[in-house]
């Protein structure tokens, strides 16, 4: 069984026995009815001004820098009231980062490795005090550390992966060695894989380079859903599930959901199983279309007002 194989027959599990969240498939159906297959095929890109452009070793070091601190949702209100700006955080920081590389310093193991939170933080335009910063530092420099002793650098660690299988061994690579990508819980008597921050690495890596070089990946395709606090949040505003008054309350008021908690769990692997009970249907239109492509559509559809507007479960976690 690949890792992959592992994070839907674990998420399907947490379903059947969940207590927190619900269902409602018919509204899954109509949400179906409502999308189009080639439109989320085409929009699978590597696109957006707020990424580094670049070629060969300089952009797989921007791609594995960027992912090494793609997460901190839920520290995000507090992330725009300290920088004063209003686009997401993972786009802000994706910017800063294009913004260092393309002033000279190379995003490479070594930077990785020795960044401290005060340079972090004088690059994102944030106290270095910041909670978030120091998880950005801690997550950079336990990967600098890593690759340098057993790799050298992140071209040599790539290369060192079949690419017939290189997406799942690399997120093998990463949860089984590096804390902040063991992405990993336990659920009633049985662990529960995710593995977001691995998987998507893997995914813009192989968009990054169009499928070739460092992003040849023959399972690329096996990835599934990015388990984080949008897409959820997505289904949930389109009634494709529903919550237990308690949890609904909890986050209305913004109280944060712990990480590793039942109900974080569920909503995650209720994400995960809403993708791909969707690319099932829309299987139908398009035989082709794969779990990481629906993501990728639904994550940006989700930057509309219409579901910022509404609290989304908040976790502080290094995971998303």
């Amino acid at each position: 069984m690949n890792i992959f194989s592992k994070v839907r027959n674990t998420t399907k599990k947490v379903t059947a026995q969940a207590k927190f969240v619900r269902w409602n498939l018919n509204k899954l159906e109509e949400l179906a009815g409502r999308l189009n297959a080639k439109d989320i095929i085409d929009f699978y890109t590597y696109d957006g001004d707020f990424y580094f452009k670049g070629e060969n070793e300089s952009l797989l070091n921007y791609v594995i820098t960027l992912n090494a601190v793609n997460f901190g949702s839920g520290l995000s209100s507090e992330w725009k009231e300290k920088r004063k700006y209003k686009e997401s955080s993972f786009k802000s920081v994706a910017s800063a980062l294009k913004k260092t590389i393309e002033k000279g310093t190379p995003l490479d193991v070594d930077f990785a490795r020795k960044i401290t939170k005060e340079e972090l933080a004088k690059m994102l335009d944030v106290d270095p005090e910041f909670k978030l910063v120091q998880m950005f530092q801690k997550s950079l420099n336990e990967l600098g550390e890593f690759v340098s002793s057993k790799y050298g650098n992140y071209s040599d660690l790539i290369n060192s992966l079949n690419p017939q299988t290189r997406a799942n061994d690399l997120v093998l690579l990463l949860s089984d060695n590096l804390s902040c990508y063991k992405d990993i819980v336990r659920y009633n008597d049985f662990d529960v894989y995710f593995l977001k921050r691995a998987q998507i690495l893997a995914n813009d890596i192989y968009l990054a380079f169009n499928g070739k070089s460092y992003g040849e990946m023959g399972d690329i395709g096996e990835l599934t859903m990015f388990a984080d606090n949008l897409v959820p949040h997505f289904f949930k505003v389109n009634g494709v599930l529903n919550y237990v008054p308690e949890l609904e309350n909890k986050i209305k008021n913004e109280i944060k959901i712990p990480s590793g908690s039942k109900e974080e769990t569920e909503i995650r692997a209720f994400g995960v199983q809403s993708v791909e009970k969707l690319r099932e249907i829309l299987s139908k239109q398009n035989p082709n279309i794969k779990s990481a492509q629906i993501d990728y559509y639904i994550w940006e559809q989700a930057q509309a007002p219409k579901y910022k507007s509404i609290p989304r479960h908040k976790t502080e976690t290094f995971f998303y």
